[in-house]
């Protein structure tokens, strides 16, 4: 019984900084919603087609990191890799994530907007992106990018740029 007493307090303080940590990801998820897409994490065979239509280039960039999973696997094929996302808590997460998984040399996830960055330096972009933000994105990426460049995008697809290939919900495009 004594056990019990000093078990439960500690089972009950693991919770609610549990609940708390998703509470705040969540909230500051709708702070950021003006500004691009809400956190949905890819799902492992969206994961796996990016990493074979992404595959050894010299800088990758994923818009939107999220918990940085994307960015993780793409490390495995790829020179260097980016992360720009705008959630803090979502930051946090990922560079604890990279960094456990050994790959703080190879990747780095920036607190970024993206809208304010120029894009020129990287060679591959991926995004899990929204429909609203779609065609300014577009725009964007044909504006800022170097010829050659590779472009997946998962869930939305541009509304003018053709795709070169399909499957199910990713898109891959190159820009002349």
């Amino acid at each position: 019984m004594t056990n019990v007493i000093y078990i439960l307090p500690i089972i009950l303080i693991f919770v609610g900084v549990g609940l708390l940590f998703v509470l705040m990801i969540r909230l500051s998820a709708l702070l950021v919603m003006p500004w691009g897409a809400p956190y949905v994490p890819c799902k492992e065979e969206n994961r796996e087609l990016i990493r074979t239509m992404i595959r050894e280039k010299k800088r990758v960039l994923d818009l939107g990191s999220g918990d940085g999973r994307v960015v993780a696997d793409l490390a495995a094929e790829n020179e260097t890799v980016h992360g720009y996302e705008i959630n803090p808590f979502l930051v946090w997460k990922s560079r604890t994530t990279l960094r456990k998984a050994g790959l703080s040399g190879k990747t780095r996830i920036f607190r970024r907007n993206f809208w304010n960055c120029d894009l020129g330096e990287y060679d591959a972009v991926c995004v899990y992106g929204i429909s609203y933000m779609m065609e300014r994105l577009e725009k964007k990426l044909l504006s800022e990018l170097p010829a050659g460049a590779t472009v997946v995008s998962v869930g939305f697809r541009f509304p003018n740029w053709q795709p070169v290939r399909n499957e199910g919900a990713v898109w891959l495009y190159e820009k002349g």
